[in-house]
């Protein structure tokens, strides 16, 4: 199956009401994570980029607010914590709901997060039937009409 990169004129689509942007560079954890979205949540607009710089260039571009932004930790050219700390900063990005969703389990990682206003933190989970439950519980909370 092929991962569709939306443009950023998904955020403008009628009956659009709830959109994701997911920040995620590994095409296959890309491809889960909008796989997960598109189960749980097929009425939520997702929109993705490959890095953060891609997606600080599509929240820049107007149109409707994500309602979420779910971004990984290590990404090229801009990083998950540039990214969640230009969000957090900028008076007109600053209310969205800004999770991290990495491979990583680091301490640290999570501190910093912590410190830079991040919403949450999840670590991705290797199994499958834990990833869905992560992704459900996200839906729920950020993403319920």
């Amino acid at each position: 199956m092929l991962v569709t990169i939306m443009p950023v004129s998904a955020l403008n689509q009628p009956g659009a009401s709830r959109c994701v942007l997911v920040a995620e560079d590994d095409r296959e954890d890309a491809f889960l994570l909008l796989r997960a979205l598109g189960k749980l949540a097929p009425d939520v607009k997702v929109v993705s980029a490959l890095d953060g710089q891609e997606a600080i260039e599509r929240l820049r571009q107007g149109g409707t607010k994500p309602n979420l932004i779910l971004t990984d930790l290590k990404m090229p050219r801009v990083n998950g914590f540039e990214l969640l700390s230009l969000v957090k900063n900028d008076p007109g990005l600053g209310s969205i709901p800004t999770v991290i969703f990495s491979s990583s389990n680091e301490e640290s990682d999570l501190e910093r997060a912590n410190a830079l206003g991040a919403n949450a933190y999840h670590v991705k989970p290797s199994d499958y039937g834990e990833y869905m439950d992560v992704v459900k519980k996200l839906c729920a909370q950020y993403l319920a009409a």
